[in-house]
């Protein structure tokens, strides 16, 4: 394991690294800064980024050294996480796009409605993290990993959660950061 400082310093380094990468991908195609969905969307995933990593650097570093490797051993899941990258890539773009030519109208609701769900995935996974000291980016088995059974886990919730966190960040793609959304007399909270 590494020492808790080198720890600190990487979490720190990657967490700056995705602001300026979420920002360059939502941004440039968006061609304005005035794109409101896509800094809502960045505060949404960066603004509690430092209190969940003082949270879990304190609590649990062996879960943040997981966290932060990123290379697969696998290669069917190399194969997959290259075409997720892919996927996920185009679902930041492609709504920053829609910003720019106006492609579709969003009603403001729903993308307000997107935006809490992109926040109630965010606080699943970190749910998880939480429960499962053993929740790695990679396909992993670990000496002495165990079984998790608390609560909803027990009853199968790490692929409920996984599955509910998936759609919520679909949809969050397709609806939060893209879109041009009106306030219009129709449209109500």
């Amino acid at each position: 394991m590494a020492t808790p400082r080198s720890l600190k310093t990487r979490l720190i380094l990657r967490s700056l690294i995705a602001v300026i990468f979420v920002a360059v991908i939502l941004f440039i195609p968006a061609g304005s800064p005035r794109y409101w969905q896509g800094w809502v969307f960045m505060a949404i995933l960066f603004v509690p980024m430092p209190i969940t990593s003082v949270y879990f650097l304190k609590r649990d570093p062996q879960l943040v050294e997981r966290r932060l490797r990123t290379e697969e051993k696998i290669t069917a899941q190399k194969t997959i996480i290259r075409w997720a990258q892919w996927v996920v890539f185009a679902s930041l773009v492609i709504p920053g796009l829609d910003f720019r030519f106006a492609w579709s109208r969003v009603p403001l609701w729903l993308t307000i409605l997107s935006q809490l769900l992109v926040f109630a995935g965010y606080l699943i996974t970190l749910w998880v993290m939480k429960e499962n000291s053993f929740a790695s980016r990679t396909v992993q088995i670990e000496e002495g990993q165990r079984v998790i059974s608390s609560d909803l886990i027990a009853s199968s919730a790490i692929p409920c959660t996984s599955a509910l966190s998936s759609c919520c960040s679909s949809l969050r793609r397709r609806l939060a950061p893209g879109g041009r959304c009106r306030a219009s007399s129709s449209s109500s909270l």
